[in-house]
């Protein structure tokens, strides 16, 4: 049978544009894959709203603006809005004892930042007893041999920041600034995380499997050696490191959305030199030591 001589070109170019096809469409489904797999994930934030408590308190000895004295600044920040009357109540309990202490959970924000600042002044009074003494000694005269002021002078700023509020978890950080005389002051910064759903903090047991000390030690050696750029962990120590045997993790985490941020305070695991020290941890590099279902799992990679 005769074909007609235009068909083979025809069958050819029919093939041609469905294989220009196929590729597209593969094409096309690679890229979709793609965009999917960089997409970063959305975290839900939290239908949660916050005030502010904000405090200034001083007080001279003696009552004399010329004598040394204390001052007290507070501004931080606390859960208001958005959870159930029970769990609000015990977030504002918990924010409370993060930042004034245990015997200031019972009581209403503004109480109790009301009773530390009370607390805090009438500490401080009773150093008049003793500034008299000194007084007395000296006759009651300023010179080369009396105590210099900053002994009697004292300072506390105390602040916090709402570090994480998404997908059910709520983490603050608060940072202290202390003096009680002496040669320098002291600073301090605390992480804290509450699960929304029950008010209840999330603590590395609630998040890592048993036994995960040890592993995630050396994991954290291992970024204090990258930070300070040294290859041997060992070497720390002559940058001001104490034992670096005795680091493991200490409980002072924050979460994010890429990992987990250890601190560690003035020398808790280093010299005063060196300083607040933050080690960051991607998840990625932890997998194996988190619980399969923990609350950090909407986080995870």
């Amino acid at each position: 049978m005769n074909t007609h001589p235009t068909a083979p070109r025809r069958r050819r170019a029919h093939t041609a544009r469905l294989t220009g096809l196929l590729r597209w469409l593969v094409c096309a489904l690679v890229l979709l894959a793609s965009g999917c797999q960089d997409r970063p994930k959305t975290l839900e934030e939290n239908d949660i709203s916050f005030e502010t408590l904000s405090m200034e308190r001083d007080k001279h000895l003696l009552d004399d603006p010329e004598r040394p004295g204390c001052e007290l600044l507070v501004h931080v920040h606390y859960p208001a809005e958005g959870v159930p009357a029970e769990t609000l109540s015990a977030l504002q309990a918990h924010f409370m004892t993060d930042l004034f202490g245990e015997d200031y959970a019972e009581f209403p924000p503004e109480e109790a930042g009301e009773r530390y600042a009370e607390s805090y002044l009438l500490a401080y009074e009773e150093l008049e007893e003793d500034y008299k003494a000194m007084l007395k000694q000296y006759g009651n005269k300023r010179n080369e041999e009396t105590p210099p002021d900053y002994w009697y002078t004292f300072y506390e700023n105390t602040t916090n920041t709402i570090e994480f509020n998404k997908v059910g978890l709520l983490g603050h950080t608060v940072e202290s600034e202390t003096y009680t005389g002496g040669a320098h002051g002291a600073h301090s910064c605390m992480h804290y995380i509450y699960n929304l759903t029950d008010g209840e903090p999330i603590t590395e047991e609630s998040i890592f499997v048993e036994r995960f000390e040890e592993p995630l030690r050396e994991i954290i050696v291992s970024h204090l050696a990258g930070d300070n750029e040294v290859s041997d962990p060992m070497a720390l120590e002559e940058l001001g490191f104490f034992s670096v045997d005795e680091i493991f993790p200490n409980g002072n985490f924050m979460i994010g959305e890429e990992g987990l941020t250890y601190t560690y305070n003035e020398y808790e695991i280093a010299a005063y030199a060196v300083g607040t020290i933050h080690v960051r941890i991607p998840y990625a590099e932890i997998l194996h030591l988190l619980l399969p279902a923990s609350p950090l799992t909407p986080l995870l990679p």
